[in-house]
């Protein structure tokens, strides 16, 4: 489901340029929410989803969670499905069809569940502005644009919205290459807490269809 795996765009982008009245500019920005996340030893979020249809009109929300710790241990809950990876294997299990696809993690993966090929590959792909500052609830929140380099990438155009005072982004909405519309909107980010490492592991259950790649 490779919608799903944008959701890792929020908290992980890069590049360039362009003044706001405070000083800052999206280079700045978006290195302040690099070094949050380099600073984390783990960081665990609950959202919501939201997928609208262009050629429809119809939509479908969901709520999900993702949780990260270093170094590459991550697992992303959306629906019904979920993907896992500890650093050395992957799983990806699908609910629907009680199927677990288990595989290698690939040296230097330039899968988009990963997160350092976000930070140092596929978000360099992108150009960044502010476009606007907001206060909501009381917070300030930077608002920055980002357009793809290449015209036939996956993500066409994305907004981001980044509080000053976390440098966690906590709302992205982003439209694909077939016109469609994705949101993600951060309800809880917990950062450093006590986190199981039974999250970063699957275990295939009797009856399950099992495919294992490695």
């Amino acid at each position: 489901m490779r919608y799903y795996n944008y959701f890792l765009l929020l908290i992980l982008f890069w590049n360039p340029l362009h003044e706001a009245k405070s000083g800052e500019n999206a280079a700045s920005i978006i290195k302040k929410v690099q070094k949050k996340f380099k600073s984390a030893d783990n960081i665990a979020v609950k959202f919501d989803y939201t997928f609208k249809w262009k050629l429809t009109g119809k939509s479908q929300s969901l709520q999900g969670s993702m949780f990260f710790k270093k170094e590459n241990n991550v697992r992303y809950e959306l629906g019904q499905q979920l993907n896992i990876t500890n650093g050395e294997t992957v799983w990806q299990y699908s609910e629907a069809n009680n199927q677990v696809i288990i595989d290698k993690l690939k040296p230097k993966s330039k899968s988009l569940f990963m997160p350092k090929y976000f930070l140092y590959d596929y978000l360099e792909q992108f150009i960044a502005e502010i476009i606007s500052r907001e206060t909501i609830k009381g917070r300030e929140f930077y608002i920055l644009k980002m357009l793809p380099k290449d015209k036939d990438d996956f993500v066409q155009n994305m907004k981001v919205w980044v509080p000053s005072d976390t440098w966690i982004a906590e709302r992205f909405e982003y439209t694909d290459l077939e016109g469609n519309s994705i949101s993600y909107v951060f309800t809880q980010i917990l950062v450093d807490k006590a986190m199981d490492a039974r999250l970063f592991d699957f275990k295939a259950e009797r009856g399950m269809d099992v495919i294992d790649l490695r």
